[in-house]
């Protein structure tokens, strides 16, 4: 049934504005009484055979209903003005899914990664339009009743914004949908870990083009970083609780090595300690030994009192700590003033060993005239 609106009246016809933007001209029954604006169907109304040919200029009340009726028209066409995507939610725990929303947060798409996943039977034309925060209800709700909750179990969810500049907001508010406090607590319950983590758009885009979750390839991607060993093949040959074991793994056996070495590294500390300790005795002894030999020497020399020269080398071998060196003038001086009193010493001695043969040659003479006295009485 066709509809139109009507654009001019003129007696017992009207010229009306089709859907499809054509005029026509037709015939009111008796007694109608028709407006400009008004809307009709006009099938039970005589139309001329051909479309009106002549040009005219339509009224301003004529324009404004038209207007009118293509807003009520195309508000009747099923017609959606918010399907662009402003970001993907990953969802992984083995299932793994994806859901793309728009601004407003409402569910436009949808994609299984895995038969896990498809045995969720999640259908888009269900959740379509669904706010992300009822979706993640639902799809946790189905994880239940499918025997995906369970101890130990990991959940990771990770939200990618298609147009970072475009969308500079929403990020935030993902992750509150996606972390409830009802959500959250439901997992809580069940013993599963949640782990909510940011993408960017081209992880994303390789992920898809190698086939794994954008998820778990951003998980990867990250682990790698980080000096965790993985395959490349580990994103579609394992799970993401897998994988989150495996680093829990790497890092017991790389704390264990770390222990081993620090073990290694004291056991070798005392033989340090006694090396020095060795080294320190030698100089020691050494010097006692020195010490010793002086002594002797000095006692074997003057009959038990020490030379004072061999008392003043030996100092000279061990100068003060805090001694300070004299320049190379003073210290020819400081020699040449050393030498001087070894001479002087030495004359001294010698002084004194000719006292001792002078009072020698006077006790001979004494003896000898005592002797000779004798044998003058003999």
């Amino acid at each position: 049934m066709k509809r139109g609106v009507v654009m001019e009246v003129n007696r017992r016809k009207a010229i009306i504005l089709t859907p499809e933007g054509s005029f026509r001209e037709i015939k009111m029954k008796r007694k109608e009484q028709l407006a400009v604006g008004d809307e009709l169907e006009h099938s039970y109304i005589a139309e001329s055979p051909k479309p009106r040919r002549r040009s005219f200029m339509p009224t301003v009340a004529g324009l404004a209903a038209a207007l009118l009726f293509f807003v009520v028209v195309s508000g009747l066409l099923p017609f959606s003005s918010n399907e662009a995507v402003a970001a993907y939610v990953n969802f992984d725990i083995n299932p793994s899914i994806e859901v793309g929303v728009n601004s407003e947060l409402e569910v436009v798409q949808l994609h299984t990664w895995n038969t896990d996943a498809e045995r969720l039977k999640l259908d888009l034309e269900a959740v379509k339009e669904m706010p992300l925060s009822n979706f993640t209800k639902v799809f946790i709700q189905r994880l239940d009743e499918n025997g995906y909750l369970s101890d130990g179990r990991n959940l990771l969810i990770v939200t990618t914004a298609e147009d970072v500049d475009k969308y500079k907001d929403i990020q935030d508010e993902l992750q509150k949908s996606v972390a409830s406090k009802e959500a959250v607590e439901q997992l809580k319950t069940r013993g599963v870990a949640t782990t909510i983590v940011d993408s960017d758009a081209k992880i994303r885009e390789k992920a898809i083009k190698k086939g794994i979750s954008p998820g778990k390839y951003t998980v990867y991607l990250d682990a790698v970083d980080k000096g965790y060993a993985f395959t490349e093949d580990a994103p579609k040959e394992m799970s993401y609780g897998e994988m989150k074991s495996s680093m829990v793994d790497q890092d017991k056996q790389k704390a264990v090595a770390e222990e081993e070495t620090e073990k290694e590294k004291k056991a070798d500390v005392p033989e340090k300690e006694n090396t020095l300790v060795e080294e320190q005795v030698k100089p020691a002894a050494a010097s006692e030994e020195l010490e010793d030999n002086l002594k002797h020497l000095n006692n074997h020399t003057n009959n038990g009192k020490a030379a004072p020269f061999i008392e003043n080398k030996s100092k000279e071998n061990k100068p003060a700590a805090n001694e300070k060196k004299d320049p190379p003038g003073q210290l020819k001086q400081k020699e040449n003033n050393k030498d001087k009193k070894k001479d002087k010493l030495k004359h001294k001695e010698h002084g004194k060993q000719k006292g001792k043969d002078k009072g020698n040659k006077g006790q001979n003479k004494e003896k000898h005239q005592g002797n000779g006295k004798g044998n003058k009485k003999d």
